[in-house]
């Protein structure tokens, strides 16, 4: 039977050159991502191998207990193909070293959201960079024992045991390289700026917490989950 077009999503065009929010999650929002060296080494290296083939440029990304979100530039119009890649290979390595056979992502597909001007990149940079501290697991980013990333740089990642093949066709060392977000400053003074900002951002979160009487996870009690 045909889809009418009430039932149909709308296509999402993927524009060379534009800057997007992506965000995934997984499965039921089961911990699935939860924070180990195992996992932060795991999902560095296959969004290094991912970036590396399709040109895509990482401005930060925080992987959370059951969802991601990554703040990137596509200027080949690669990211889906980026995105395939990654999602593929976390899920098979994550169910493998789990013994787990189905889904590890949520049938709902990735979120991209194309961040349209500087202010846009800069709010959405600060909201995944912040998301542990609004979420009410640590009160200061720094303090999220996951993969939270923003210094710009080239990391080298050593590819995971216990699922890529020694002899098989992904490298041994992959280079990510993350470029600070595109706000039409310098490079230096745009990494300040999301510096600043989510430092405003955390601290008016904590004063919220105080004024509510809520507490913090705390890194153990998430590492402790």
């Amino acid at each position: 039977m045909l889809l009418s077009p009430l039932n149909m999503s709308s296509p999402r065009p993927i524009i060379p050159g534009a800057t997007y929010m992506v965000t995934r999650r997984t499965t039921q929002r089961l911990f699935l991502l939860a924070p180990s060296p195992w996992l932060e080494q795991l999902f560095l290296y296959c969004l290094a191998v991912a970036t590396e083939h399709t040109g895509v440029v990482v401005h930060a990304l925080t992987v959370m207990s059951n969802h991601y979100h990554l703040i990137a530039t596509d200027p080949f119009g690669r990211l889906p193909e980026m995105c395939n890649w990654l999602h593929e290979f976390v899920a098979k390595a994550v169910n493998a070293r789990y013994g787990r056979w189905e889904n590890l992502w949520s049938s709902e597909p990735p979120s991209y959201v194309r961040l349209v001007g500087p202010d846009d990149v800069l709010a959405k940079t600060v909201y995944t960079l912040a998301n542990p501290v609004a979420a009410g697991l640590v009160s200061h980013g720094e303090q999220w024992p996951g993969v939270r990333l923003f210094s710009p740089g080239r990391r080298r990642i050593v590819r995971p045991e216990g699922f890529f093949r020694e002899n098989g066709p992904t490298p041994k060392v992959a280079t990510l390289n993350v470029v600070a977000p595109p706000l039409g400053v310098s490079s230096h003074q745009a990494y300040r700026a999301v510096l600043e900002a989510v430092a405003a951002e955390e601290a008016r979160v904590r004063e919220s917490f105080r004024a509510t009487g809520r507490q913090f996870l705390g890194a153990r009690r998430v590492l402790a989950q």
